[in-house]
């Protein structure tokens, strides 16, 4: 039986330069030089163009390959999946490696009519994504000075998930209140702390405790150890007031070209650190 051919040449030579255009395309328009009109061109087609050029590249390595369109199919899938995912590759293995289950204990559960107004404790600490995929950096942008800027990924930081699903298990919104300075307002209050601490086994992990406070009680702690996270290098690679001409534009842009794409999307819910069985649980016992 005669073997498939792949398809004829002329048809696919010009799919990696124009892969490489788009992808050129991508940086200059995100680039202070190209101004409001890359700017525009990168807020209309940048979210879409790192895909784009996964799939052209992942087609044309396929193209070349003498083999049956379906195995062709499943090799394109498998390419691109490569591709997108590749750059994160470093920090799925330490996800897979060092976090550890969760734990925690409930004291005493605080009742739904303690619950009616919540306060969150916050500390500073290093900024952590909660999945190995999301990078932590992503465009921002300015209406105000019609700008863009580097900024740090808070929608995808730990513990913003974190009081998101408290917030939601609870009912109520989180309203953020540092309970030390004013003693004075804990007995009537039901506080959360969220602290988030390096961790003494490995550089780059961090440990995750979670306080349940019915005034000056701790009522219930949640604990997770052993979470990877992307130190950033300089508070100005991710500061607004720096704009993207902070010194780290093509550590940033690169980083943002690699890891935002189909796959890290669809992927992302799956390898979250964080373990909602865990923390569903966590609240149930908690809060009743």
């Amino acid at each position: 039986m005669k073997r498939p051919n792949s398809l004829p040449l002329h048809g696919t030579t010009y799919i990696p330069i124009f892969a490489g255009i788009l992808a050129g395309l991508y940086f200059v328009s995100l680039h202070p030089i190209s101004g409001s009109l890359g700017g525009l061109f990168f807020f209309v087609t940048g979210w879409a163009l790192p895909t784009v050029v996964n799939f052209l590249f992942s087609g044309w390595l396929v193209s070349l390959l003498r083999i049956r369109i379906w195995v062709r199919i499943v090799c394109f899938l498998l390419i691109s999946l490569v591709l997108g995912v590749g750059a994160s590759t470093p920090f799925i293995v330490k996800a897979i490696t060092n976090v550890r289950p969760a734990t925690f204990v409930v004291y005493r559960p605080v009742s739904d009519e303690r619950v009616k107004s919540f306060d969150l404790f916050l500390e500073k600490r290093p900024f952590v994504i909660s999945d190995p995929l999301s990078p932590s950096i992503v465009i921002g942008s300015d209406e105000g000075c019609m700008c863009m800027y580097f900024s740090t990924n808070a929608a995808q930081a730990y513990d913003i998930q974190i009081e998101k699903r408290i917030a939601e298990h609870i009912g109520n919104a989180i309203s953020q209140f540092n309970y030390s300075q004013f003693p004075d307002k804990l007995p009537g209050k039901v506080h959360l702390s969220i602290r988030l601490t390096p961790s003494s086994n490995q550089v780059n992990l961090i440990n995750l405790t979670v306080d349940v406070l019915d005034g000056t009680e701790k009522t219930a702690t949640f604990e997770q150890h052993d979470i990877p996270f992307e130190p950033l290098i300089d508070q100005r690679a991710s500061f607004w007031e720096t704009k993207l001409s902070n010194g780290y534009f093509w550590r940033n842009s690169t980083a943002l070209f690699l890891r935002d794409n189909v796959w890290t999307t669809v992927l992302r819910p799956y390898l979250s650190y964080i373990p909602d069985k865990a923390v569903t649980e966590f609240l149930k016992q908690a809060f009743h």
